[in-house]
């Protein structure tokens, strides 16, 4: 009787350990099978990224019909894919955009067409992401980002829709006049200076941080220095728009931190305290040509 307990005992034991063994077994099985999914997916994403670029390589740059074939074949490569995914590839677009977007501002002038036609043609260059504006009476073309944005807000992530918007708020009214003037209210400047400011330092390693940093800095120069043709000062007096401006950033944005560090700076400009406003010039110049935005230190 002992002998036969002892040999039940000996069996449940084994086989409790057989249980152990083998879910050991499914375990490393299935990390084994998850690891190598994970993996696939990196290399699907990075060979997905890599075809698109290297289609984008194979477009002219120089013709702008090939916007549009650009934005279809992200659409085919890209659908059902994450969001993540489709952001690296919208960062592909951007680059390509802007190198078109620079040959057909250098290159190309919208021919002399009659109003008919004119309506016509302007339909068409829509579609590749291009509008038709006036300048000193002539045309030339100019960014129509909202065509363009709405065929990539399906895709993208939350992050890269907030950009995308606010992208389409600089390229459908610019801040500067192309002689330039300041072209936008004292409340736009600072709205748009606040968002980037924020932006930049919530998403530090963001796909296009890069232009973000370059309108956070744009704007922050208006602050500092003016716009070429809209100085700060006026004969030693601080211009309306800018006094406007720093009036509404401190009512409204005064608790952040990079709002506080002009305040010294602009009861320099009030009191004409030409060493005060010398030296946070050159404190601003210091940021020029770094990787930071400045009036965010550690």
């Amino acid at each position: 009787m002992k002998l036969c307990t002892k040999l039940l005992f000996t069996l449940i034991a084994l086989s409790c350990n057989q249980r152990k063994i083998n879910t050991a077994i499914e375990l490393k099985d299935s990390n084994s099978i998850k690891n190598e999914i994970a993996s696939t997916i990196v290399k699907t994403k990075d060979t997905l990224i890599a075809q698109y670029k290297n289609y984008l390589a194979s477009l002219d740059k120089e013709q702008m019909n090939n916007v549009k074939a650009a934005i279809l074949n992200y659409k085919w490569l890209f659908k059902d894919r994450d969001s993540l995914t489709c952001d690296s590839g919208y960062a592909a677009f951007h680059e390509f955009y802007g190198s078109v977007y620079g040959h057909v501002q250098e290159q190309q002038k919208p021919d002399k067409i009659n109003e008919k036609r004119r309506d016509d043609f302007s339909k068409q260059i829509k579609s590749y992401g291009f509008t038709i504006t006036k300048y000193e009476g002539e045309d030339y073309y100019a960014e129509e980002r909202d065509s363009i944005n709405n065929h990539f807000y399906p895709f993208v992530s939350t992050t890269m829709k907030f950009f995308l918007q606010q992208l389409h708020i600089e390229t459908n009214k610019k801040a500067d006049a192309d002689e330039g003037g300041l072209t936008i209210t004292a409340q736009e400047l600072v709205e748009r200076y606040v968002f980037w400011q924020r932006f930049g330092k919530q998403h530090p390693k963001f796909l296009l941080h890069p232009t973000t940093l370059m309108y956070a800095n744009d704007y922050a120069e208006k602050f500092v220095h003016g716009a070429e043709n809209t100085p700060l000062q006026i004969n030693g007096k601080l211009n309306d728009i800018y006094k406007k401006a720093f009036d509404f950033l401190f009512l409204k944005h005064g608790n952040e931190r990079f709002v506080i560090l002009y305040k010294k700076y602009y009861q320099a400009l009030l009191n004409k305290d030409e060493q005060a406003i010398y030296d946070f010039k050159e404190w601003f110049s210091s940021f020029e040509n770094k990787e930071v935005l400045r009036y965010e230190e550690n």
